[in-house]
């Protein structure tokens, strides 16, 4: 069993006509074990009429630079990490009862070639160059992650770890326009950052009505 917690009545909504769930499962975090994934794959295909579990796999890239990795150790680092994920997501899913557990998962390869992902992608990257509240909002999203792995971040530092959060940025706006559903709702195991700060960006940042968040993690 799983614990969902829909903060306001749209994502409520959202989350009782049951149309679409896309779970983040970060990379180098210990909450996502195989029990985890398991729990939280055979909730959600009964839950919703449609699942994907998006691999966070080349925004970590960033995040290890930031934490002093070079580009090319980084790169490596976080590909063997997505490679040991994604067989972990896949697994929980057939598991879980999914016969094609593939169709469920998606890797940042996939959202670098989707035309609604990349256009949402430049606005968000238009926002965070002109939009001077808008970019304090997620640098300080990035500079809270990095003080909480133990670190006394530089600027740089934040700017670089801040790339993490701008790829993710899209998704919380209108996962819909990317993947082709009517609606959706983004989840994860703590709240997602990602309403708040797009409140302080510009109108047209603003997320899509059919856009929702959801925590969720199993119960217990």
């Amino acid at each position: 069993m799983c614990e969902a917690v829909a903060a306001t009545p749209n994502c409520q909504r959202l989350l009782a006509s049951g149309k679409h769930m896309l779970f983040g499962v970060s990379l180098f975090n210990s909450f996502f074990s195989q029990t985890r994934l398991r729990e939280l794959a055979s909730w959600a295909l009964v839950r919703f009429d449609s699942v994907h579990f998006l691999v966070a796999d080349r925004p970590s890239m960033h995040t290890l630079v930031a934490l002093g990795y070079s580009p090319e150790r980084a790169a490596a680092k976080a590909s063997q990490e997505a490679r040991m994920v994604r067989n972990r997501v896949r697994r929980a899913l057939i598991d879980a009862g999914a016969s094609e557990p593939d169709t469920h998962l998606l890797g940042w390869c996939d959202l670098d070639q989707n035309p609604g992902y990349l256009k949402l992608r430049d606005l968000v990257r238009t926002a965070f160059d002109s939009d001077e509240r808008f970019r304090a909002s997620c640098l300080a999203v990035s500079r809270a992650y990095l003080t909480h792995r133990g670190e006394s971040p530089t600027v740089q530092q934040v700017i670089m770890a801040s790339e993490y959060f701008l790829n993710e940025l899209p998704i919380g706006m209108d996962t819909p326009s990317i993947l082709g559903v009517s609606e959706s709702l983004c989840a994860y195991h703590r709240v997602l950052a990602f309403a708040d700060v797009l409140r302080t960006g510009p109108g047209w940042l603003a997320p899509s009505a059919n856009q929702g968040y959801l925590m969720v993690r199993p119960s217990g």
